[in-house]
């Protein structure tokens, strides 16, 4: 190995620890902003944490899988599109990476706000079932069915960015309806930031899929669009709330 290779390496394991570093600690900092430590040793997080709540638990890590599924995805393969658009666009198309970023935040926007209301109508598995398998098919083609820089890319760019981002809209309306009230609001932070412990280490091996496909974009992103397929099954492994109370 040369002494650019070791300082490369040297770097890109320096820079995934970082990353992993940073995740626990904005997992730490949303836990003592939402007030999950004071708790510790309180009734809510013995109720959260007991071996005698065994709905209440399986319930957070139903949550929490949930949750690291489509972080996972989202960070692994849909963050992926403005370095893609740069390499698309290239000298041609200068601002191919602002362009992109505008369509996937303008359809994550829209689909947040949607996705409550179709979660209403239609239930919550189903729909998160509709969401994982629309968050496939728009990543499919964004991914396979583009070579160049245009205006069908920012399309597709607009549709993954806004059926990945959706389960963001999702997420807030199921996760409470999991939980008693005692627990609800460290229920849903478990689920939620637990979640997200995950997809940063599943998404710290993304840069090694890449090498993998010999640093195409399309190939990677494709394979890690289809850990969407877990999170259609894994959410019929919870409850269907949709007109049922919640729970005391």
């Amino acid at each position: 190995m040369t002494g650019g290779d070791s300082r490369a390496s040297s770097a890109s394991t320096f820079g995934r620890t970082a990353a992993l570093v940073a995740a626990v600690l904005g997992w730490l900092f949303d836990g003592f902003e939402m007030g999950l430590f004071p708790l510790i040793g309180g009734p809510a997080l013995e109720d959260l944490l007991g071996s005698s709540a065994a709905a209440g638990d399986a319930d957070r890590w139903f949550g929490a899988s949930l949750a690291g599924v489509t972080l996972l995805g989202t960070w692994g393969s849909i963050q992926w599109i403005p370095r893609w658009a740069i390499q698309l666009g290239g000298t041609a198309t200068p601002h191919a990476k602002e362009y992109s970023q505008i369509a996937t935040a303008l359809g994550a926007s829209i689909a947040t706000y949607v996705t409550a209301v179709i979660a209403d109508r239609l239930g919550r598995r189903p729909t998160s079932t509709i969401l994982c398998l629309a968050t496939i098919a728009a990543a499919l083609w964004l991914y396979q069915g583009h070579g160049a820089f245009g205006p069908s890319f920012l399309v597709a760019a607009f549709l993954a960015g806004g059926v990945s981002a959706s389960f963001y809209g999702f997420f807030p309306r199921y996760f409470p309806e999991l939980f008693p009230t005692a627990v609800r609001a460290t229920g849903q932070g478990f689920a939620f930031n637990f979640g997200r412990i995950i997809a940063a280490i599943g998404g710290l091996q993304t840069a090694t899929l890449m090498g993998y496909f010999g640093g195409s974009f399309p190939k990677a992103g494709s394979v890690l669009a289809a850990v969407y397929l877990i999170g259609a099954v894994i959410v019929w492994l919870g409850p269907e709330t949709k007109g049922q109370p919640l729970p005391e």
